[in-house]
């Protein structure tokens, strides 16, 4: 990172000149931290293989040092970054075969509001957001759910009955009726009223 700083610094500097910020592409956390917002991530995400084309030569270069150090020739090592050796027609030099693909890039997960990086990949708001999310979804609700759930009951589209659920409902109800008409069926000794009563109420006087 420290190697190209400069042209960094220079990027960010005329991003700044050239480029008008409004209020949204920041976000402050409770304990005063600023953050970025898309689409200013997005953009500066976007430069990722720029700086790695950059840092190319100088991690090759630091790999190289302990060879030279050594009376081994610099071409011995592997320039996968900037496959410098292979285009100066030297011999082999890749230490393992090219993929056929370029992997794909893992964007870690972030918090949907402030884009703060989440460590369980199956959130979509941090623990200092997600109280608000909730206050918000649970207000909205209260204005439109009604309003709405009216209306689907109306049109004979209401969620919770009728259509899949309705049909869900029945199945159950219907197992279940049958694993009752069985149970009654099966030639067992099954408990008598006042066993029931004598071992679940014990205390009940007709049966001391």
């Amino acid at each position: 990172m420290e190697a190209i700083r400069p042209h960094i610094d220079a990027y960010v500097l005329e991003l700044v000149r050239s480029r008008p910020f409004g209020a949204g592409d920041f976000f402050e956390t409770r304990q005063g931290a600023c953050r970025l917002m898309p689409p200013v991530t997005r953009t500066l995400a976007e430069t990722a293989p720029q700086w790695a084309a950059a840092i190319g030569p100088v991690a090759e270069g630091i790999a190289r040092m302990p060879l030279t150090e050594r009376g081994v020739s610099p071409q011995a090592a592997p320039t996968p970054l900037t496959e410098a050796n292979r285009s100066a027609g030297c011999a082999k030099v890749r230490t393992r075969p090219p993929r056929a693909t370029a992997p794909a890039l893992k964007v870690p997960a972030a918090c949907h509001e402030c884009g703060v990086i989440l460590s369980d990949p199956n959130r979509k708001y941090c623990d200092d957001c997600l109280p608000e999310i909730r206050e918000e979804q649970g207000t909205s609700f209260a204005v439109t759910g009604p309003t709405t759930l009216a209306a689907r009951r109306a049109a004979g589209t209401d969620p919770a009955h009728g259509g899949n659920a309705g049909k869900s409902r029945g199945h159950r109800n219907a197992k279940h009726h049958a694993a009752v008409v069985a149970w009654e069926h099966e030639e067992i000794e099954k408990p008598k009223p006042e066993q029931f009563t004598r071992i679940f109420c014990p205390c009940c006087k007709a049966f001391p």
